[in-house]
């Protein structure tokens, strides 16, 4: 193994090598979520741990990253949906007499929270689309805390304010709502992730909430969460 790997050598900086035997890193082992040279991986401490080397990881936790990135850009573009949607609420509720100042602080507060969800979902993004673009070595540093702070972020649903009279908003048009489910769960390469996207159209005519068609953008399952 060391001779096929060896012409990746030359790419390894000094400070990357081995502390205990100082040799340059060859594996990676997923249970430590730490580099390993072939004398590292003689040793009873990782006998039983599943190691990859230090590419198929890197492509694994790439993989992973992409997976979610993927979904947290469908859910960003939907908390921005929902934030111009409340913008256009409260506007609406300001012009009408009657609906009292519970439902204004019920807007404003799911304004608030939907911003800050949008705030945190650029964040990680960012942050998601750096790793992926990083060499293997540098991929591979804090994958699995990356990972997990992808996927709670996937886990928290997004919803509009829950306003009361909703029959006096004269409300044009079609106004988005949109709740993210995720059920079912895994770790590792299992990663997984739900997306349900709904759209409701509220209709001044008849006064009353009309559904249409619900439809899904899926990877995998898991449990929703409520913020």
């Amino acid at each position: 193994m060391s001779e096929r790997l060896s012409p990746q050598r030359q790419h390894i900086p000094q400070d990357a090598c081995c502390g205990t035997h100082l040799e340059p890193p060859e594996l990676f082992c997923d249970d430590d979520q730490m580099t390993l040279c072939g004398k590292c991986l003689q040793s009873q401490e990782h006998k039983h741990h599943i190691v990859y080397g230090i590419q198929e990881a890197a492509e694994k936790y790439r993989k992973l990253f992409q997976e979610i990135l993927n979904t947290l850009r469908k859910k960003l573009e939907v908390a921005k949906s929902i934030l111009v949607d409340e913008h256009e609420r409260m506007i609406m509720v300001q012009r009408l007499s009657g609906l009292g100042r519970e439902n204004m602080n019920k807007l404003k507060e799911s304004e608030v929270r939907v911003s800050e969800q949008i705030c945190s979902l650029e964040r990680m993004t960012t942050e998601l689309e750096r790793k992926c673009g990083e060499p293997a070595l540098a991929l591979l540093q804090s994958a699995r805390y990356s990972l997990e702070r992808g996927e709670s972020l996937l886990l928290q649903c997004l919803e509009p304010a829950h306003i009361t009279d909703l029959s006096l908003c004269q409300i044009r048009g079609m106004s988005q709502m949109l709740k993210v489910f995720q059920q079912g769960g895994g770790e590792g390469d299992k990663v997984a992730i739900s997306l349900t996207l709904i759209f409701a159209l509220w209709s001044v005519e008849f006064l009353k909430l009309k559904a249409i068609p619900t439809f899904e953008v899926e990877i995998q399952n898991f449990p929703c969460k409520s913020i």
